[in-house]
């Protein structure tokens, strides 16, 4: 049971979100810059405006005087709704929702990792795979990979030429 004091948090898939890096001109003004980033980001990627998108994003150092640079990471806003929807049923209130790379940035809050040069993650789900960069604690870059866990597992059946379970899979890769 929920009550006024819970905090709950959450977090979108790798393979749901799409993220990219762009780049804007310093001369633009801080209340303009949401907008310039969602038009860029709808340009450079090509994106459908007949579909709604959740746009967030976080700005990288850079030594660059002329251009900004930002992370951006975008989900299709329907998508979001649907998947999210047996959550928001169960607990009626999301507070924080984070794409799963950016989870990672707990390890150097909690100084489990040093913030000290760059680390490389490669992280399976069972339904979801991908790859993330952090350079200095920051993040600096994901990628969504083809084969989650359960897409391994049935490729090992497939070529194997037997069925067996997904746990003796997984002991297999342990």
């Amino acid at each position: 049971k929920s009550n006024k004091n819970s905090f709950f948090t959450s977090y979108i898939q790798s393979r749901d979100v799409i993220t990219t890096s762009i780049e804007l001109s310093q001369n633009i003004p801080e209340e303009d810059l949401t907008d310039a980033l969602e038009i860029k980001v709808y340009d450079e990627l090509a994106l459908d405006s007949s579909i709604e998108y959740l746009i967030k994003y976080n700005e990288i150092e850079s030594r660059d005087t002329k251009n900004r640079l930002f992370n951006v990471f975008l989900v299709d806003a329907d998508l979001f709704r649907k998947k999210s929807a047996p959550m928001r049923e169960k607990i009626r209130y999301l507070d924080y929702i984070t794409p799963t790379p950016l989870l990672f940035k707990s390890l150097y809050r909690k100084n489990i990792l040093e913030i000290d040069g760059i680390h490389c993650f490669v992280y399976f789900q069972q339904s979801d795979a991908f790859l993330c960069v952090y350079h200095g604690g920051e993040y600096l870059y994901s990628k969504s990979l083809h084969y989650s866990l359960e897409e391994i597992t049935e490729k090992f059946c497939e070529l194997s030429g037997e069925r067996i379970e997904q746990h003796q899979f997984y002991d297999l890769l342990t």
